[in-house]
């Protein structure tokens, strides 16, 4: 895991994520505290302004936490950007993942992976936004995974067509 954490790629940080929110899946407490610990790794990377966005929700999507440990995650960026000096995912794009939460969870999942998959492989076709839209919980998860270690979108789909 130190070797995920300290690796200078997305993907490091996706997996990561993946290990982490599945080690915390029954303690609110500890998924807060390792979200609070990726999301201070994105600021520490000095990453450009829409990667730490992309990636930042990637974690929130997949790291859920109860009402009251969000709200206090969310104090916690705003006094890290005011330290650092960097307005990321506060304001604008807290409203913005804000509204993505209320669009449903299952249309947000697939939003939040499509912003993966677009950040990582270019723009994406039609066929394949829509794929993303109508595909289950379970079906957005798997791709998901798959797309941390893809070497192209077509992998990511498992050799279905993507076109």
């Amino acid at each position: 895991m130190n070797e995920l954490l300290a690796a200078d790629n997305s993907f490091a940080i996706v997996t990561a994520t993946h290990i982490l929110t599945q080690r915390t899946r029954k303690n609110d407490e500890e998924r807060y505290q390792a979200k609070r610990l990726l999301v201070r790794l994105l600021y520490q990377r000095k990453w450009d302004k829409q990667r730490v966005i992309d990636l930042f929700g990637v974690i929130d999507w997949m790291m859920r936490l109860p009402e009251e440990l969000d709200q206090q995650l969310w104090q916690e960026i705003e006094i890290l950007e005011e330290n650092e000096k960097m307005q990321y995912v506060t304001s604008v794009h807290r409203f913005e993942i804000a509204k993505v939460r209320q669009k449903g969870l299952l249309e947000g999942e697939a939003e939040m992976l499509g912003l993966m998959l677009k950040h990582r492989f270019g723009e994406l076709s039609d066929a394949v936004v829509n794929r993303l839209r109508l595909a289950s919980e379970d079906q957005l998860k798997e791709w998901l995974i798959s797309a941390i270690s893809a070497s192209n979108l077509d992998a990511v789909f498992n050799d279905e067509m993507t076109h």
